[in-house]
């Protein structure tokens, strides 16, 4: 049986800058980077009760026949063609398991997750989903956590997903759990390409090297808090892009193809393998993201603004 329903979109994000500090003993590195969302989502639906036992994965669907948490459904119009764990290696299932846990909830509850965000992409879409449904298991059981109690179990998840609770434009450190709000006078458009390949994120920072002199960000974070789009461009940067040009060529790829579009900037987005690029306005993003889809057939060509989260939709 249906219970109460919360819904929310779940983000998209893209790394504005991306530099390595140090590694760190654990495996992870120390990494300083800024973090901001963009239009495109999944939408993740929370629901009290368990799916139907009789249900099964049909056409664009996936459900998980050993753990009935999580439906997944693909946006026919998204043209998503991978593969997505419906069971315990789903993160946005992990985030469920934990919250009921350390809120001692027995009420089982289901997920539906609306898919459109390409996997192994550098596009936080995992991250994303799993701080979402966090934020909806809070408001649907009214356990009322503080964003801190929230920002912990986030961090035991996975690196960004503490940033996609909440905030649009983030200064992040450490493994990247650390988030701080920074100001964002900037709503560019972006053109983003997914190749057909996704990139591992441990091969990429395995291959990458820290500098003995860091990057720092202070240039990209005043271009923002500035609202200087051409400033914006200019200071775009993401050491890992030297490394994932070594794992695959699709990154030399598509930086070419950028160069010919005149936009403001463009980089690859964290470990990648999407690649992305900053447009004055809609009618030229929109008029270089056609160029680059008669380019680039086989890739994948998305079309969105900078954007704050979306705020969570309720229903009976």
């Amino acid at each position: 049986m249906i219970g109460h329903v919360l819904t929310a979109n779940a983000p998209a994000k893209v790394n504005l800058h991306l530099e390595l500090l140090a590694r760190r003993d654990d495996g992870f590195h120390d990494i300083e980077t800024v973090i901001a969302t963009v239009g495109l989502c999944d939408t993740v639906s929370l629901t009290t009760g368990s799916l139907t036992t009789g249900s099964s994965p049909t056409g664009n669907e996936q459900a998980s026949s050993a753990n009935r948490q999580i439906q997944i459904l693909f946006d026919p119009h998204s043209g998503f063609d991978q593969e997505v764990p419906a069971d315990h290696r789903n993160l946005a299932v992990q985030a469920l398991q934990k919250f009921r846990e350390r809120a001692g909830i027995e009420q089982p509850a289901r997920i539906e997750l609306v898919k459109r965000i390409p996997s192994q992409a550098g596009l936080g879409g995992a991250s994303s989903d799993a701080a979402t449904v966090l934020r909806l298991a809070n408001r649907l059981w009214q356990v009322q956590w503080p964003h801190s109690r929230l920002v912990e179990i986030a961090a035991e998840l996975g690196s960004d997903v503490p940033f996609f609770l909440g905030n649009s434009c983030s200064l992040c450190e450490g493994r990247g759990e650390k988030v701080s709000k920074i100001p964002n006078r900037l709503r560019p458009w972006l053109v983003l390409v997914k190749p057909p390949i996704g990139f591992p994120t441990g091969q990429v920072y395995s291959l990458a090297e820290v500098p003995a002199v860091p990057t720092g960000s202070t240039a990209l974070r005043s271009a923002l808090a500035g609202g200087s789009l051409a400033a914006l461009g200019r200071s775009l940067f993401n050491r890992l892009e030297s490394a994932a040009g070594r794992f695959n060529e699709w990154v030399d790829r598509l930086k070419f193809e950028y160069s010919r579009l005149g936009c403001c900037g463009h980089q690859l987005t964290g470990s990648g393998s999407t690649y992305f690029g900053i447009f004055n306005n809609r009618l030229t993003a929109k008029r270089s993201a056609r160029v680059l889809e008669s380019r680039l057939t086989s890739c994948r060509v998305f079309c969105h603004q900078l954007l704050p989260f979306q705020s969570t939709r309720q229903s009976p």
